[in-house]
């Protein structure tokens, strides 16, 4: 089963399935990956080692944007408040990274891995997905990921001002 494929208005929400190509996740960034100009403290880039998996991870965490129904900047805002409520750390100083998931998984695919994402809703954050078979021992799919399929970047400092839209 894909979610959100079709033409039905709502988007059928089964844990486990896999997100449809035409849907975006959002990756949480700490600080500590993200690249700032010296001037002005912009974030210019994304460190590729903000795509490696740690030690026991079976998939990225990510976060299904079309799972809200609602405009994008309203869902990341309800992405970072579901973060919140599951005892995640958000620092305000952090981003979140936007990507299509067709455009994650070419990546994969010229890289010899069969990318897939999953929805894998967890306790107080509903839109959580998994990412499967990114592979840390391969440096530049990290750095790919990091420059072209996750190049959307938005600050949390932005977002936490704004209050979340109920769902």
């Amino acid at each position: 089963m894909i979610l959100g494929s079709g033409f039905c208005m709502a988007i059928a929400k089964k844990n486990r399935a896999l997100v449809d190509d035409a849907h975006h996740v959002a990756r949480y960034l700490k600080p500590k990956f993200l690249i700032r100009d010296a001037l002005d403290e912009k974030i210019i880039g994304v460190y590729g080692q903000a795509f490696k998996l740690r030690s026991g991870e079976e998939f990225l965490s990510a976060n299904w944007i079309e799972y809200f129904e609602l405009p994008k900047l309203d869902a990341l805002k309800n992405i970072v408040s579901g973060m919140k409520a599951s005892k995640l750390s958000v620092s305000s100083k952090g981003a979140l990274a936007v990507a299509n998931i067709a455009n994650i998984k070419s990546i994969g695919k010229d890289r010899k891995s069969k990318i897939r994402v999953e929805y894998r809703p967890t306790q107080g954050n509903k839109s959580h997905s998994g990412i499967f078979n990114t592979l840390n021992e391969d440096t530049e799919m990290l750095d790919l990921l990091s420059r072209e399929a996750f190049s959307e970047l938005v600050q949390i400092e932005k977002l936490v001002m704004l209050k979340p839209v109920e769902f």
